[in-house]
């Protein structure tokens, strides 16, 4: 039983990690689309002000990854959700 605990959370962490790098690539998407139509200033400072938002997103992935004891919370615990802070409605 103890084994299959352990394969499980193996495989949560995999697909944890898996969501935060699908939540770096459609922010820097979304950052690429909204600096493009810019002139280069303006993209430069687009991209330092969202590049934060990114950082932390692979700081947490960072965390997942090399965690020796990976908390038993954090594997059942609220999924990353992406919510585009540029959207347009």
């Amino acid at each position: 039983m103890e084994k299959l605990e352990k394969i499980l959370m193996k495989m949560q962490k995999k697909k944890m990690i898996l969501q935060i790098d699908k939540g770096i690539y459609r922010l820097w998407k979304e950052i690429n689309r909204v600096a493009k139509g810019t002139d280069p200033e303006e993209r430069e400072f687009i991209r330092r002000e969202f590049k934060d938002r990114v950082e932390e997103l692979e700081e947490m992935k960072e965390m997942i990854c090399y965690s020796k004891s990976f908390p038993p919370f954090l594997a059942v615990g609220p999924r990353f959700s992406y919510e585009d802070p540029l959207k347009e409605e």
